[in-house]
């Protein structure tokens, strides 16, 4: 408009005046629903830098969900988003969630209850029979954690290998990493729910899957027996579901699926590895990290220093926990920041969770 124009100084008239405040009033509520969707931008920055550290990494994926909402996604390295992934021993978290709905149930007496009340064979055996549902879920039972004795197809039936394989300690002493604790559990459970005329696997999606919407599967041994050691598979958006229900202590949209206080022990950290609770890690540090990149929980000798240490000063993921399985497959649960984060990748030493969490929390 220039100087000399004759309407410059003219009013508007009123219903124009209207007009512009409907848009403007539009244009607002557009821009607030745009924002409350997703993440801010700053936010975006953080996620794609997580993301591009686990590209460079052999990554699959990288999803984070805020409260209710995925606010990012990406999916890398030619990895089809809509393909369930390998969970690997990211399945075991499965197993607390189940112990927890069957001592909700009735069926199991509590994270305490002997194993040898339902798995008679133990009875006979002073070490096995003071095996607790909670030392075969922390990894402290006492049980060869036998991977030999279980990988493969050549054993038909897991569940009662494990039951077989020797003690190496008693229970509650140490922390030793492997399948048999949860092959172990896996037939307790399936002989509580049998005279319900129920399986393992119907009983984990009739309790946990199927009310928060999640589709999973987790592959059986020749007996039907589902690995819960490690033979789960889930999209990157499924498996976001499940930690979202961990984080918000078993509620989903207004009910309470499961009880909170049991969720809880899930989180509480073990006498005999201050670094995990019943199926899950917990407080990432660096050095866990490292340990876990280079398998050292899975192969190291009786003989060795333990690798799971404290840090030495204050710890910026206190109060993080994570499923976490092999090829670094990863479900960050971080309740300060309402957050629940997918990550799936293909191995490679050099990942660190430390490293990506402080990427994506913007630390660095």
């Amino acid at each position: 408009m220039s100087d000399a124009d004759p309407d410059a100084e003219r009013p508007m008239p009123v219903p124009s005046i209207r007009i512009s405040l409907l848009s403007l009033a539009l244009l607002t509520a557009i821009i607030l629903e745009s924002t409350s969707v997703g993440a801010q931008p700053s936010e975006q920055a953080r996620y794609r830098a997580a993301a591009e550290y686990s590209r460079r990494n052999r990554g699959d994926a990288v999803l984070v969900m805020r409260g209710d909402r995925i606010v990012f996604e990406d999916y890398q390295n030619g990895y089809d988003r809509a393909e369930p992934h390998l969970l690997a021993s990211g399945t075991k978290s499965f197993s607390c969630a189940l112990a927890a709905a069957a001592i909700e149930d009735g069926m199991i007496g509590g994270w305490d209850e002997p194993a040898a009340r339902t798995l008679g064979e133990w009875s006979r055996d002073p070490r096995k029979g003071r095996i607790t549902v909670r030392h075969l879920l922390d990894l402290s039972s006492g049980l060869d954690p036998s991977f030999r004795q279980l990988q493969g197809r050549r054993v038909r039936n897991k569940n009662l290998a494990a039951l077989a394989v020797p003690m190496l300690g008693d229970p509650g002493e140490r922390f030793r990493y492997g399948p048999a604790h949860y092959y172990a559990f896996g037939e307790l459970l399936r002989r509580r729910l049998e005279p319900r005329r129920e399986t393992v696997m119907r009983y984990l999606e009739r309790r946990v899957l199927r009310p928060i919407g999640m589709t999973a599967t987790i592959r059986a041994d020749a007996a039907g027996n589902p690995n819960l050691p490690g033979g789960g598979f889930a999209t990157a958006r499924e498996w976001a579901k499940f930690g979202r229900l961990l984080r918000d202590g078993g509620r989903w949209n207004g009910r309470q699926l499961l009880r909170a206080d049991l969720l809880r022990e899930c989180i509480r950290p073990s006498a005999a590895n201050p670094s995990y609770g019943l199926t899950l890690w917990l407080n990432p540090t660096r050095e866990l990290s490292e340990s876990l990149a280079a398998d050292r929980p899975l192969r190291r000798r009786e003989d060795a220093p333990s690798p799971w240490t404290r840090p030495a000063g204050p710890n910026p993921n206190q109060g993080i926990y994570m499923a976490a399985g092999a090829m670094h497959q990863r479900l960050y649960v971080i309740p300060r920041e309402n957050l629940v984060v997918v990550r799936f990748g293909r191995g490679g030493q050099g990942w660190n969770d430390a490293e990506f969490l402080d990427l994506l929390l913007g630390r660095k």
